[in-house]
């Protein structure tokens, strides 16, 4: 029992440093072997490759922020150049109507200024 206690022991402290650790058994079903396997360090080669995923993450998401920035400052110059076009629109519609009651007014004041004139058939213009 206290051997099987050790070896437990062992394997849980090799698991928890990260260690592969293989067991064998014996026939009747009794531990008889446990070796571990040193964890692999990373190489250069592995951080390169770790650090070359890192950067195309980053670049990923960079490309989609800046495509979103784009799409936002699109969106609102949209908006903007609909106001704009409304606006304009606007001052078209009241620079016609008020040329238009111009003339009206214009023409009101020819009417009253000939009230009373002598028409050249000699009739006067009521």
């Amino acid at each position: 029992m206290a051997t099987e206690d050790k070896w437990e022991d062992t394997i849980k402290y090799l698991r928890d440093h990260g260690y592969k650790v293989i067991e064998e058994y014996s026939h009747p079903g009794q531990l008889s072997k446990v070796s571990g396997e040193h964890p692999q360090r990373k190489t250069w080669w592995g951080w390169l490759r770790w650090l070359g995923a890192v950067a195309l993450l980053i670049g990923v998401a960079f490309i989609l922020i800046a495509y979103s920035i784009d799409l936002q400052i699109a969106r609102e110059q949209h908006l903007s150049d609909l106001q704009l076009a409304t606006d304009q629109h606007e001052q078209a519609t009241l620079e016609t109507y008020l040329d238009r009651t111009t003339v009206t007014n214009e023409q009101l004041t020819l009417a009253i200024s000939l009230q009373g004139a002598i028409m050249p058939d000699g009739s006067t213009h009521s």
